[in-house]
């Protein structure tokens, strides 16, 4: 198994001015090093931990600037998109998401860890719940839906003298549209 990156064991403090460090640009990866190395008070990180750390952070950084992207096309799009489909395709992107996760943390350098399997296996339990009470309640609507009609069908039908066979054929006709 690879070592641990020096990054990666810097104290929090250190790895904060790190980050800062990277985001303002001003500096050489080198120069980065030495400051960072001048805080700890020693040699902890090398002008080549820093290039590997900053090429991480970028592929990272290039990724959720690309989801952002997609983000904001479908959130053009869920205007037109009637409410349960959003619903089924926000738990289609955060599955995508959880499996991406997963995939990227068994090739890494160090094994996922246990907390984070737990993580993402307890977000995709209840995302698969949240989908099966989305259902449930949807075809509950429709069902209350179809009830309402097929009452109102029944109860104009009667007023306008229409027999019993049409009012019920009215019915059937409704109960198959909101089951489709």
């Amino acid at each position: 198994m690879p070592r641990k990156s020096s990054i990666l064991k810097l104290d929090p403090e250190l790895r904060d001015a790190l980050d800062r460090l990277l985001r303002e640009g001003r500096l050489s990866q080198r120069e980065i090093a030495e400051r960072v190395n001048a805080m700890a008070g020693e040699q902890v990180i090398s002008k080549s931990a820093v290039n590997r750390y900053s090429m991480r952070m970028e592929e990272v950084g290039a990724k959720l600037r690309q989801m952002r992207e997609v983000s904001q096309q479908w959130i053009g799009e869920l205007g037109t998109i009637p409410e349960g489909e959003v619903g089924r395709l926000l738990i289609e992107v955060v599955r995508g998401l959880a499996w991406d996760t997963a995939t990227r943390l068994s090739e890494g350098e160090e094994p996922p860890p246990p907390k984070l399997i737990r993580e993402l296996s307890v977000a995709v339990e209840r995302l698969q719940r949240s989908a099966r009470s989305s259902l449930d309640y949807e075809r509950e609507i429709r069902r209350q839906v179809a009830e309402q009609a097929s009452e109102a069908v029944e109860r104009e039908g009667r007023r306008q003298g229409a027999s019993t066979a049409t009012i019920d054929a009215l019915r059937a006709a409704i109960g198959q549209e909101l089951s489709a």
